[in-house]
């Protein structure tokens, strides 16, 4: 059972590498950074389920952003 859910996770991890990638992960920034990210948040927001909407928001948000860093 592990090696099945280490090997789903794994492929996720994959498929957002190559979408971030591609864009939607503000520049200078490491997409590897933004696929941790997305993982927490999603695997996160499974223990609060009533604040997914604003915490996929403010992810949205940051994974948008097109400001500059200091």
């Amino acid at each position: 059972m592990r090696a099945i859910l280490d090997s789903r996770e794994a492929g996720w991890r994959t498929a957002l590498a190559a979408r971030l990638q591609r864009g939607g992960w503000p520049d200078g920034l490491d997409a590897a950074t933004g696929v941790e990210l997305v993982i927490a948040v999603a695997k996160g927001v499974s223990l609060t389920p009533q604040r997914a909407v604003e915490v996929f928001g403010l992810l949205h948000q940051l994974l948008t952003w097109q400001g500059t860093r200091q």
